[in-house]
């Protein structure tokens, strides 16, 4: 029984036809085919359908057993030039399919027995048909995703350069920019040591402005420095101890630790898969904010560590200032300050704490509320060859 035509839609694509070997002895096959809108062409040799092949316009190939064996390398040879998913599709009848057995490892081969009625015929070639449409469509979304993929590429390519354009820029830049702010800041000092007895109260209070502005720029230039250095650096992560990085840390910020009488205390804390330099940078800049904005006690710092699921969750705690929840993702932006112009900074040390952990596959946030002090949490992937913790 003949499979249901999908209406006045052409079984194969336009540029394509059913070629038809010995037409001339399948009269209603070929009746049968126009009725439900099947395109075919009847041929009278194998080498014109060979060239029909190699030209793709060919749909599906109908023919006897017998009429393949006359050029059956030519056929071969014709079906091996075609691409790997597009197998055309062949529709043969016969007794005996062993002298063509070598066509079903080039093409779709669809075998109907004798005798070639013609309802099951027109059912495989229809089959055949059906096949040969998803291949076009399987071509066109292969273009397609090539395509995609080649423009993604390119644009890949052309936003790492302009990223990188970037970077470089931004780091020339801030380095070129620090002579002449010395060159300022050393001018307006020396200015005020040689003529400040001369000058009125408003010109050295003008003077102090300046050279405070100076020294803010500078900040903010090493800060930029700092952040560009996270961004371009390149290591391979290893094992690191993180209560190493911590006493690395505490050793860099020994003079305000002593100044501002601050304790640390820190439970036992893991090792990690990570950069041990920008890990330093990490806690640096975590204990000299809790230190920066403390309260009127004596800052007390605590530090721990707990598994999470696939990775270490770490915490430091302080009893400072606290922050509002309005300010909870605000803070880690660029150039961001909550506290007012009384402290200074320049806004990126929370920042430079992000990237670093983004870097580390991680993520950071903080849970505070005004005068109940700050936690701030981050993660960090264990480091490699390392058993989780029991429970």
């Amino acid at each position: 029984m003949a499979l249901p035509a999908k209406g006045p839609t052409p079984e194969s694509a336009p540029e394509e036809s059913v070629f038809l070997l010995r037409a001339e002895s399948l009269p209603s096959l070929a009746q049968a085919m126009e009725s439900v809108g099947i395109a075919w062409q009847g041929i009278g040799s194998l080498g014109e359908v060979v060239e029909a092949i190699r030209a793709g316009r060919v749909a599906a190939l109908v023919a006897p057993e017998q009429a393949l064996e006359t050029d059956l390398e030519a056929l071969e040879a014709a079906l091996e030039e075609q691409p790997p998913w597009s197998d055309l599709p062949l529709v043969i009848w016969g007794r005996d399919r062993t002298p063509v057995a070598s066509l079903a490892q080039l093409g779709l081969t669809l075998y109907v027995p004798p005798p070639p009625e013609s309802p099951s015929l027109l059912s495989a070639i229809q089959i055949a048909l059906r096949i040969r449409r998803q291949q076009h469509l399987l071509r066109a979304l292969l273009e397609e995703r090539v395509q995609v993929s080649e423009a993604l590429a390119r644009q890949s390519e052309e936003l790492a350069r302009s990223y990188a354009d970037l970077q470089q820029f931004a780091y020339v830049t801030s380095h070129d920019l620090q002579e002449p702010l010395r060159t300022i800041a050393s001018f307006l000092q020396l200015l005020q040591k040689r003529h400040g007895s001369k000058l009125e109260p408003e010109a050295n209070e003008y003077i102090d402005y300046a050279l405070k502005g100076a020294q803010r720029l500078s900040a903010l230039i090493q800060d930029l420095l700092a952040y560009s250095r996270v961004v371009n650096r390149v290591a391979q992560p290893t094992r690191v101890e993180l209560s190493s990085v911590l006493e690395w840390a505490k050793q860099n910020l020994q003079a305000a630790i002593e100044e501002t009488g601050a304790v640390i205390e820190s439970q036992p804390l893991p090792c990690v898969s990570g950069d041990h330099v920008l890990l330093v940078q990490l806690f640096q800049n975590l204990l000299s904010n809790a230190m920066k904005y403390r309260s009127s006690e004596p800052p007390h710092i605590r530090i721990g560590a707990e598994w999470v699921g696939d990775h270490w969750r770490i915490r430091v705690s302080d009893n400072g200032l606290g922050i509002d929840r309005r300010y909870h993702k605000r803070i880690f932006e660029l150039f961001q300050r909550v506290h007012g112009p009384k402290f200074p900074g320049t806004g990126m040390g929370l920042a430079i704490c992000k990237k670093i952990v983004e870097r580390h596959s991680g993520e950071i946030w903080v849970e505070s509320e005004p005068g109940k002090g700050s936690t701030f949490f981050f993660t960090l992937p264990p480091a490699p060859q390392t058993n989780p913790p029991q429970k």
